[in-house]
């Protein structure tokens, strides 16, 4: 049986290299981004979505949970001690 993963925030950068290895790997992607119409920053927005998403896969066996940003800092070799 194929392995379920549902993968939020997978309309970022690293969400969509994330969601292509795993279905590189052979993961049936539930990819779940901005384009889904989907506030997952609000509790009951994200109940409905990973409750729709596990009815429509049939479940999972994971969850990448990407949602969110980050800023990268300078290069680390620059850093100050």
């Amino acid at each position: 049986m194929q392995k379920r993963v549902i993968v939020t925030g997978a309309s970022g950068a690293l969400g969509g290299v994330v969601t292509a290895v795993l279905s590189m790997e052979g993961w049936r992607v539930a990819a779940l981004g901005r384009g889904a119409g989907v506030d997952l920053t609000k509790a009951d927005s994200a109940r409905r979505a990973i409750d729709n998403t596990m009815a429509s896969l049939g479940g999972a066996e994971a969850l990448v949970h990407l949602v969110g940003a980050f800023q990268a800092g300078g290069n680390v070799a620059e850093t100050p001690a």
